[in-house]
């Protein structure tokens, strides 16, 4: 008798830790289902593993598209990183070219790089998930956010458009404005923001419409003689076209505006027939020289110089 009851019980027992697993597995897939539903409205995808992720699934399910990934770590990594992490993987050019031609070709590495975007870590460890990664098989968990529109990715078969980002602003002038180019130019300036050579000369010839006073010697020397001409051809070439923009052309001015323009073309033209003489050719072989100049002089005859 008694022995009756202790199996009973023992099968009591069993029965009950049965019933249990199964209330805690329901209750864990009831979960799982309610957070991949949240994580859809969201334009999420959840991916869980037990074993840790491979390099092939990660790469397909975010890294291709570098899209942007919440990392749920292993006990062990969430003393060192907290709960989870949001970054994007990320591949050097050989890599991607690897995988582009064969998902599985880095399954053998063991960590992965990463870029983690939230600045919730100190630098040191950001530095070594850049540059060392995250072991792959610590990852339990991985919150990809979709990529709605695809993007280009290096050597890729498929067709990916890039995101556009448009920022509406209402914009005050145009690129002909000199204020809002002059403006511009000065906040690069100030801003150690390095002008091209051009950009530099354009800042130049706005400066001296609208602050001749404030050159600096540095500015001078580039700009004048000794006795206050402006040499820089450049320089005299983009003061006078903006005087132009402005209606402030004397009828010297055009007179310089004309030369400059055309000595300026002359400069192009030699230019250009230099890069195509290194091509085994030129303008006087292709018959332009005479037809551009001639086009040129006759644009400046009637005023249409720009």
């Amino acid at each position: 008798m008694g022995g009756n009851k202790i199996k009973r019980l023992m099968e009591i027992e069993k029965n009950n830790k049965i019933a249990t697993e199964e209330l805690l597995d329901f209750t864990k897939r009831r979960i799982f289902c309610l957070e991949d539903l949240m994580a859809e409205k969201f334009n999420a995808k959840i991916y869980r593993t037990l074993n840790g992720f491979t390099q092939e699934e990660i790469y397909e399910y975010a890294g291709a598209q570098d899209s942007v990934v919440n990392l749920k770590l292993s006990k062990e990594l969430s003393c060192i990183y907290g709960d989870s992490l949001t970054v994007v993987f990320v591949y050097s050019q050989k890599e991607r070219i690897t995988l582009e031609k064969n998902k599985a070709a880095l399954n053998d590495m063991s960590n992965i790089k990463t870029k983690e975007l939230l600045g919730d870590i100190n630098s040191t460890l950001y530095n070594k998930l850049l540059e060392d990664g995250i072991p792959i098989k610590e990852i339990v968990e991985m919150i990809v956010y979709q990529v709605t529109e695809e993007n280009n990715t290096f050597t890729s078969a498929l067709l990916r458009k890039p995101k556009i980002l448009e920022i509406p602003f209402e914009s005050i002038g145009d690129s002909n404005d000199i204020f809002v180019t002059y403006n511009a130019l000065s906040r690069f300036i100030s801003d150690s923001v390095k002008l091209s050579p051009e950009e530099y000369n354009n800042y130049l010839a706005c400066k001296l419409i609208l602050n001749p006073n404030d050159l600096i010697e540095r500015e001078k020397a580039k700009v004048f003689d000794k006795s206050g001409k402006i040499v820089n051809q450049e320089v005299g070439y983009l003061w006078l076209m903006w005087k132009k923009r402005l209606g402030r052309l004397t009828e010297k001015n055009k007179a310089d505006l004309e030369k400059l323009s055309l000595n300026r073309l002359t400069n192009r033209l030699a230019l250009a027939d230099k890069e195509l003489q290194n091509m085994g050719l030129s303008f006087d072989k292709l018959g332009l020289m005479v037809k551009i100049h001639d086009i040129f002089s006759q644009n400046c005859s009637n005023g249409q110089i720009s």
